[in-house]
């Protein structure tokens, strides 16, 4: 229901050339993962976290939204006054934290690891070592030719960023899968456990 409120909104917004809202803080998976009862459990050798129930409470919502929109007020002077290392700081602890439980981290570590250190998760045991090392490099490629196009200094290299976008769905399923095999890329690609 939320998201078909942000899209109405937007809707009109869009009709009056107004900036689009978003419906998602970037605290909010952090407040929902503080307001929700955690259990660990044991699946196929691998530790889980499972969400059992969370709390749900607009009131926190409604004050960091009403917070945000009073900190204009402090521009100028207070928020002046906080140094751009401790913003820094902060933006790369949320990143931090943000990387616990992304299987594209978990493979990178994979290729510093022994074979026999892995951890028994559902996917390397259904696909070879050789394949999901592939499937990384090919990723961390990706990423890093986004990351190219998408901060790069020159404005027309940046145009170029969304036609880099829609280009990684036939690399995806034209390219990718000429050197891995369909059903190992089934296993590794978006595999949400």
């Amino acid at each position: 229901m939320d998201l078909f409120v942000v899209g109405i909104v937007n809707g009109f917004l869009s009709l009056y050339g107004l900036p689009w809202m978003h419906g998602v803080l970037p605290h909010s998976p952090l407040h929902v993962r503080g307001m929700a009862d955690v259990e660990e459990r044991v699946d196929q050798g691998h530790v889980y976290e499972i969400i059992v129930r969370v709390r749900e409470t607009r009131l926190t919502g409604v004050v960091s939204h009403i917070l945000i929109g009073l900190s204009i007020f402090l521009l100028p002077y207070p928020l002046g006054y906080i140094p751009t290392a401790v913003l820094d700081g902060l933006f790369l602890y949320m990143a931090i934290t943000s990387l616990n439980g992304n299987q594209m981290f978990e493979r990178i570590t994979l290729l510093f690891m022994e074979q026999a250190a892995y951890p028994p998760n559902h996917y390397i045991r259904r696909c070879p070592q050789r394949k999901i090392h592939a499937f990384t490099i090919c990723q961390v490629v990706q990423l890093a030719v986004m990351c190219f196009f998408g901060f790069a200094p020159w404005p027309y290299v940046k145009m170029v960023f969304p036609v880099i976008i829609l280009l990684l769905l036939p690399l995806r399923h034209r390219v990718v899968t000429l050197f891995i095999d369909q059903k190992y890329l089934e296993a590794l690609d978006g595999e949400h456990q």
